[in-house]
């Protein structure tokens, strides 16, 4: 931290960048946790007609969709090593970064 990328060795790079990776895993999961437990708490707290609760199990279900395509797009490329080895993007298989991005903006909002 703090050292710009040129001060940098390629094995300090790769091992930066696989860190980032395993925090934005465990960020997305954590997300979707927390949704979940404030979707919980709103049917505890509000569960007044079946109408609601239904659309609070549509909500958990719609989140917990959203949660596991963004994780499954997380994991991008095949090898996941190829995720932050750099030097495996010309064999591995990847969904494009346009698409994740887009993905991202949808998950987001």
């Amino acid at each position: 931290m703090g050292r710009h990328i040129v001060a940098l060795t390629p094995s300090q790079i790769k091992n930066g960048i696989k860190a980032v990776w395993y925090a934005r895993m465990f960020s997305q999961t954590a997300f979707g946790f927390v949704k979940l437990s404030i979707a919980l708490l709103y049917w505890r707290i509000f569960s007044i007609s079946k109408t609601f609760t239904y659309f609070l199990y549509g909500t958990i279900g719609f989140n917990f969709v959203v949660t596991t395509i963004w994780l499954v797009m997380t994991i991008k490329c095949i090898p996941v090593s190829a995720n932050w080895d750099l030097s495996q993007l010309a064999t591995a298989k990847c969904i494009q970064d346009h698409v994740t991005v887009e993905f991202a903006f949808f998950a987001g909002g």
